[in-house]
């Protein structure tokens, strides 16, 4: 069983994306060290400022996803997004381009009228 669970580990395209992404940008640090001659207070520094953007990015959308779902929360409004988030089926009217009222009054419009 341990096997198993070590071999869809092994198999699975997300890991594999983030194993390949992490040993891969390792390799480029290496090189720009070994060959190029940078810093390794540089390669530290690029690192730090690196993580610090993704902490802020992943904090900026927690704290979105969150105003999002109150906002949502408290609108009056049942729209398309909340009847298809609720699983039902979409109304003619949401598929309805909104017009003024004047173009779908039942009276002739006359443009003699001054």
């Amino acid at each position: 069983m341990c096997h198993s669970v070590a071999m869809r580990i092994l198999t699975d395209p997300i890991f594999r994306r983030f194993f390949l992404g992490a040993l891969f940008t390792a390799i480029f640090v290496w090189v720009a060290v070994r060959f190029y001659e940078v810093p390794t207070e540089v390669v530290w520094v690029f690192f730090v400022f690196s993580v610090g953007f993704v902490a802020m990015a992943i904090g900026l959308g927690a704290v979105g996803s969150v105003a999002y779902r109150i906002w949502r929360r408290y609108r009056r409004s049942d729209g398309l997004v909340d009847r298809l988030g609720r699983g039902e089926m979409p109304k003619d009217e949401d598929f309805r381009a909104t017009e003024p009222e004047s173009v779908h009054s039942s009276e002739p419009q006359d443009s003699r009228k001054g």
